[in-house]
């Protein structure tokens, strides 16, 4: 079978969960494949220089279409009309669409993996004529797909609810965390001495300063803890506009020496970051699968994070939990981890045995699982 990847939403280091789905899934299928089936990866421009695809050019045949996704119309340009295009000159058998957008007429049999449907559950999170447009394309996508693949249960459930799809058409695939790939940048004592962090305890809170992350509540939190007993609150992620109102809201708290912005850091800072830090601090109000608090585990980094959606899914029994809405659990949970050294050796161990049970290489077998039920479906006439 010949299968066509569409990475038309990939920037690289602008896109978070999704990339880190691309660069280690992909990898993982080939070698899955057995050189049974040939690859062929879609990209913008963005993207034609990105390393981890060019070390699988042995295995995989990369075509740059000319849009540059960071622009919103040409993106949806490049998958409605460049796209299917390109599968009929390129005889591409299978289409698998690595995030929620693809085309609605592709000409040929396709797989969308649907990490959530956060347009639809939280609108508040990406108001305007982009959160409109995703709020009725990424369920027409859904339902215009042989089947569909989402990360957790919780997003399977939204999958039926919001997009009408019928349950048999969903597989549930969970993501994993790799492995550190690259030594960390800097030992914990310099990345103190770097920060200006002294002996504080880290709390690390990554994954973007968007609104449904939930950070406001959670400087809010911070606000709440006794000075002597607050960590100082690390915060790594390419910034938007929402940064803005959390910079000022820690004005408005007086956080300015307990929160820091790192903007948006490499893999090797980020090593670095989770060696260093205490807890990992992750309040999201929605999540398809939360992969911070997998990485966190398996790096035998303590966990406090919400309830919401799919996050108890990943941390099952190795997290301490709160209710996103609510500052005053958020920091009591924060400060009883901190607090206690006894516990944090306890969820360590209980969090690496957690994360053991998700792996890429899995993911990958189920997936090319899914892409030959689908092909078998579309010939017999779904």
């Amino acid at each position: 079978m010949r299968i066509a990847w569409n990475l038309l939403f990939l920037v690289p280091g602008e896109t978070g969960g999704l990339e880190t789905y691309a660069r280690y899934l992909l990898p993982e299928v080939i070698r899955a494949s057995a050189g049974v089936d040939s690859f062929v990866a879609i990209v913008p421009e963005e993207a034609k220089d990105w390393q981890p695809l060019l070390d699988l050019q042995a295995a995989v045949e990369i075509v740059v279409l000319p849009v540059r996704s960071r622009r919103r119309e040409q993106w949806l340009f490049g998958e409605q009309v460049l796209l299917p295009r390109l599968l009929r000159s390129q005889r591409v058998d299978l289409l698998h669409n690595l995030t929620a957008t693809g085309p609605l007429w592709p000409g040929r049999p396709q797989v969308t993996t649907v990490h959530d449907l956060i347009y639809n559950v939280v609108p508040d999170s990406s108001p305007g004529l982009r959160g409109g447009v995703m709020r009725r394309l990424a369920p027409a996508v859904a339902r215009r797909s042989n089947l569909v693949i989402t990360i957790s249960e919780s997003s399977a459930r939204d999958l039926e609810r919001v997009a009408q799809l019928d349950a048999a058409l969903i597989r549930v695939i969970p993501l994993a965390a790799d492995n550190a790939t690259v030594a960390p940048a800097c030992d914990p004592d310099e990345l103190r001495l770097r920060l200006g962090l002294g002996t504080r305890r880290i709390a690390l809170c990554p994954g973007g300063m968007k609104p449904h992350k939930n950070v406001v509540r959670l400087l809010a939190a911070m606000a709440l803890m006794p000075v002597p007993e607050r960590p100082v609150l690390l915060l790594p992620g390419y910034s938007t506009g929402h940064q803005e109102t959390l910079v000022q809201r820690c004005a408005e708290l007086g956080l300015e020496d307990d929160v820091k912005f790192l903007g948006w850091v490499d893999d090797a800072l980020l090593e670095a970051l989770y060696a260093a830090a205490d807890v990992l601090v992750f309040p999201s109000l929605y999540e398809g699968f939360g992969l911070p608090v997998l990485e966190a585990m398996m790096r035998g980094v303590p966990v406090v994070c919400s309830n919401a959606a799919s996050l108890p899914e990943v941390g099952g029994d190795a997290v301490r939990y709160f209710d996103p809405r609510d500052e005053h659990a958020m920091a009591v949970e924060i400060s009883a981890v901190l607090a206690d050294s006894a516990l944090r050796e306890r969820m360590v161990e209980v969090g690496l045995a957690q994360a053991g049970g998700f792996s890429w290489e899995r993911a990958a077998h189920e997936t090319l699982e899914v892409y030959r039920a689908a092909f078998a479906a579309s010939r017999g006439g779904r």
